[in-house]
């Protein structure tokens, strides 16, 4: 875990980088150590993870400052990086389109910035609620996440191949995770 001192210092840069403009080259894919950060027991983060819900929730678009306060919030929860991709993933997979570029966003964020145990976490999960909004977005949303998982993601090697080509899959054939009944087909007795 992190000492009171270092915790304070991670409200401080939280509270910083909410205010600041994000600078435009940050180095996509670089985990600057924090792989070594923190043990195997995740110390109580009740508050932090309510705060971080509450921010999801209110995420309407993609402001660049909500953004950047979220990936700030999930890098001081690292500890509890489970927990805040569950938060995130669940909100994906249930949220109405018009949230989803700005939710996507932030995921594309943490990836980039925080690194490692997201990496791991979001890979796990992330073909499921990937795959429940797929199913209710229109072809644009589904171009728009197209360039996310190529232009991002697989460009900067952000998940593990594997996970990437099921986020293919499930983008090229939605009507599989949806999974329509078929016309042609009488229904089974």
């Amino acid at each position: 875990g992190r000492s009171a001192s270092q915790q304070h210092v991670a409200a401080q840069i939280g509270a910083r980088c909410a205010r600041e403009p994000t600078t435009a080259g940050a180095q996509p894919g670089n985990d600057d150590g924090r792989a070594a950060r923190g043990s195997g027991m995740a110390s109580p983060h009740g508050d932090g993870l309510v705060q971080f819900k509450k921010a999801v929730q209110e995420l309407k678009n993609k402001s660049q400052s909500k953004i950047t306060s979220l990936t700030s919030q999930a890098d001081a929860l690292y500890a509890a990086a489970e927990d805040v991709s569950r938060i995130l993933l669940d909100e994906i997979a249930t949220a109405s389109t018009t949230r989803l570029q700005p939710l996507i966003s932030v995921v594309d964020s943490i990836l980039k910035k925080v690194g490692k145990d997201y990496k791991t976490q979001l890979a796990a999960r992330m073909p499921d609620a990937l795959g429940a909004a797929v199913a209710r977005s229109d072809s644009g949303m589904r171009s728009w996440l197209g360039k996310m998982l190529n232009m991002s993601w697989r460009k900067f090697e952000l998940l593990p191949p594997p996970t990437l080509d099921r986020l293919d899959q499930t983008l090229s054939h939605p009507a599989a995770d949806a999974a329509p009944p078929q016309p042609s087909s009488p229904p089974a007795a």
